[in-house]
Parts: C-alpha cells; sequence; structure tokens
C-alpha cells in the first residue's frame, strides 16, 4: 500500500513524462499526446488518485521525478534483462 513513508520514484521518458509534468505544474495537466515510443506503456494524463498521492509526498520531501530518453529507457531495460538472465 502507500504507506505514509513510501518513496516515490517516477521514472518516464520524454514525450510521455504526464505525472512529471502535472507535478511541476502543481496540478494534473494532460499531454497533447505520447511522442514516446513507449505509447502502450504511456498515459497522457495521471491518475488523479498517484498524483494526489504523489503531491502529499513531495511536501515531505518524498517524490522524485526522472525523465529519461527512449534510447536510454530502452538500453536499461536490455541491462536488465541480461543482468538478470530473463
Amino acid at each position: 500500500g502507500w504507506g505514509e513513508s513510501v518513496r516515490v520514484v517516477a521514472c518516464e521518458t520524454h514525450g510521455a513524462n504526464c505525472l512529471a509534468a502535472a507535478l511541476d505544474a502543481g496540478e494534473l495537466v494532460t499531454l497533447p499526446g505520447i511522442t514516446s515510443i513507449a505509447k502502450s506503456l504511456g498515459a497522457d494524463r495521471a491518475s488523479p488518485t498517484v498524483f494526489d498521492e504523489c503531491t502529499k509526498r513531495a511536501a515531505k520531501g518524498l517524490v522524485s521525478t526522472w525523465t529519461c530518453t527512449d534510447e536510454d529507457a530502452a538500453g536499461a531495460a536490455v541491462r536488465l534483462s541480461e543482468d538478470q538472465r530473463v
């Protein structure tokens, strides 16, 4: 569950970074579209529940956002599968 001290690291690719955009704006925002290659995993708008929970935690310093390129995300997925032999 969402324990009071759970740290959130939101990792999104450029062009699918709706949660980072919402947290930066201080309100839910809708991206004009998903331009990342991660279209099937992306959302153009963060869930209101996730946004609310992250907003509460951000006030306590428990939320970080990290946005990377598609290439970095794909490379990390390949490295993870190779390292874990999955």
